[in-house]
C-alpha cells in the first residue's frame, strides 16, 4: 500500500462535491488538545475566504484531493 505525503503548508486541495470547486491553500497547521491536527485553509486568490479542517478530514479521498 503506498503511504500519502504528509500534509503541508503550501500543499493546494480542492474540496469535492462542491458546485464550484475551489482550490484550498494551507496557509497554517495547528494543534488543539486532545483533537486530531487541524489546518487554516485559504482560498486561492481571496485571502479573506478561510476553512479550517482536521488533517484526518483533509487527507480522506472522499472529502478533498490534491489539486
Amino acid at each position: 500500500m503506498l503511504k500519502k505525503p504528509p500534509i503541508k503548508v503550501g500543499d493546494r486541495f480542492v474540496k469535492l462535491g462542491a458546485f464550484q470547486s475551489h482550490v484550498w491553500i494551507v496557509a497554517r497547521i495547528f494543534n488543539i488538545p486532545s483533537e486530531p491536527a487541524h489546518a487554516n485553509l485559504a482560498k486561492e486568490g481571496d485571502g479573506k475566504e478561510t476553512l479550517t479542517i482536521s488533517l484526518p478530514t483533509l487527507g480522506d479521498s472522499h472529502y478533498f484531493k490534491r489539486a
